[in-house]
């Protein structure tokens, strides 16, 4: 039995290089696999993806119903990717004046 679930994190307060570098070390592991090496992993987008690998986990489980599924079923395998999301702007002082600014767009993955 195949059973497909999603879970998605948006506007993570990291940029999508770095959220890539771990989902990249994720993608295609079994659940289990996926959460223990994500406790390991010394990197800061680490902990929001492994929510989002335990979420997508609970929502498998939740859409069959937990007396017909077995740990095998929802070991198989995971796709993690990321995606841009809208730029997340502040502003930084510029020279000369208190009242000219100059936008400083942070760039976060979905």
């Amino acid at each position: 039995m195949h059973i497909e679930a999603t879970a998605k994190a948006r506007f993570l307060r990291t940029s999508g290089r770095k959220a890539r570098i771990v989902a990249d070390l994720v993608r295609g592991k079994g659940v289990d696999e996926a959460i223990a090496l994500l406790s390991f992993i010394p990197k800061r987008a680490a902990e929001p993806i492994k929510k989002v690998v335990k979420s997508a986990a609970a929502n498998a489980m939740s859409e069959v119903g937990t007396g017909r599924l077995k740990a095998e079923d929802l070991a198989r395998r995971g796709a993690a990717r990321t995606a841009r999301a809208p730029l997340s702007s502040h502003h930084n002082a510029r020279a000369r004046s208190l009242m000219r600014l100059a936008p400083a767009p942070a760039r976060t993955p979905h």
